[in-house]
């Protein structure tokens, strides 16, 4: 088994149906010789029995040249990441996943092409004189230019994808824009009479809505109220005023005790009483018996009303 110099999977275009197919590729310094292979396998080196298997197509890199396939599509339809090998007049096409590793791939075969061509010169690729030649200066020279503008190609090709990317963006903003502004127009507006209302115009602040103890608060005396007006005798308002009338009848009545005694104490000895005496007296008459009755029942002073009693 020899050296490998670079190995990967790539899409290679068949050469008698031209289908792309995958293939594991590699670039190989077979033992005993110097010239490099690039062969192609069904399988990577990984999955190989003890015994490497047989590679679908070997190719021997003398005379051979590589190089990037142009971006017109004229060597690789649809694949943008693809270089050929040109041996003997014929280009063997290969594509890559991503640019670098087609760059890659380009700079490898490139090198070894190089190396072999000096060694068949009789000149080693490290020594002096290899390194002294301005022909293969040049060629180098060559090479890596080649290299590097495919590398430029593939970063201006970056941008362009970016800058389409970027204008259809702005389109699609554009036309979402548009969109909003029409459905704006065509949706009914307010009328003064129910206007439209921020959140922060109809929100009200806790302090325009709280009010102060001092604002609600009733002083006790403004509510409370004295026993005497809140307390409820058992007899009804009709019967203390019937009491309230009772006694002053009967304060009247005690006057009228009063005055009849004085006359009573002008009677005679033989206990008649003069006419002036008698014409005084029989007004109180009526008021002396009722007031002889009730001291006669035994009504005391406690049975009486407040008013009376106190009398």
């Amino acid at each position: 088994m020899g050296d490998i110099v670079r190995a990967g999977w790539v899409t290679k275009e068949s050469r008698h149906w031209g289908r792309w197919r995958l293939r594991w590729l590699e670039l190989v310094y077979e033992e005993g010789t110097s010239v490099p292979n690039l062969c192609s396998y069904k399988a990577a080196r990984m999955q190989w029995p003890e015994e490497p298997p047989r590679p679908t197509e070997r190719l021997p890199l003398v005379g051979a040249t590589c190089f990037p396939c142009p971006d017109d599509g004229t060597m690789a339809a649809g694949r943008p990441h693809a270089f050929a090998l040109n041996l003997r007049g014929r280009d063997f096409v290969f594509a890559t996943e991503t640019a670098d590793e087609a760059v890659e791939w380009v700079r490898s075969l490139s090198l070894a092409i190089a190396e072999l061509a000096l060694r068949l010169g009789g000149v080693e690729p490290s020594s002096m004189l290899a390194g002294g030649n301005s022909e293969l200066r040049g060629y180098i020279a060559a090479l890596h230019g080649s290299l590097d503008a495919v590398a430029l190609g593939q970063v201006n090709r970056g941008i362009e994808e970016l800058l389409q990317r970027k204008g259809e963006l702005e389109a699609e903003l554009e036309a979402a824009r548009e969109a909003r502004a029409v459905a704006a127009a065509a949706s009914p507006r307010l009328g003064p009479s129910s206007p439209r209302a921020s959140p922060g115009e109809i929100s009200i602040s806790p302090a325009e809505i709280s009010t102060s103890p001092g604002e609600i608060s009733i002083s006790p005396g403004e509510i409370s109220t004295s026993p005497a007006e809140i307390s409820t005798s058992p007899a009804p308002l009709r019967a203390r005023e019937l009491a309230a009338a009772e006694t002053e009848v009967a304060e009247l009545e005690c006057d009228c005790c009063d005055q009849a005694q004085q006359i009573a104490c002008r009677v005679t000895a033989d206990g008649r009483e003069s006419d002036d005496s008698d014409r005084q007296y029989e007004p109180f008459r009526g008021s002396m018996a009722r007031h002889s009755s009730r001291l006669s029942t035994g009504s005391s002073t406690a049975d009486l009303p407040a008013a009376e009693a106190s009398t």
